[in-house]
């Protein structure tokens, strides 16, 4: 997972800021370079891997492929 905030000390400075720390918030590399993009997928750090991991358990529980039959049975008055 890449994220690329090119804009990233600009929106800081000039907006109303994050509610965390960007910087250590983020589960994967931040890169504000597109040639260092191209370079970091083709020299891709599985160390991240777990970093993601942790991450979407932590805050996408649900992501589980179920999430359009969870809202069918909501929007239709399903329990199920």
């Amino acid at each position: 997972m890449i994220f690329y905030p090119y804009d990233l000390k600009e929106f800081e400075e000039k907006s109303r800021g994050f509610y965390f720390d960007y910087e250590s918030f983020v589960p994967g590399i931040i890169l504000t370079n597109i040639e260092d993009i191209g370079n970091y997928i083709k020299n891709t750090d599985k160390e991240y891997l777990k970093i993601i991991k942790t991450f979407k358990n932590k805050y996408m529980e649900k992501s589980d492929g179920f999430s359009t039959k969870r809202l069918f049975n909501i929007l239709n008055n399903n329990k199920n």
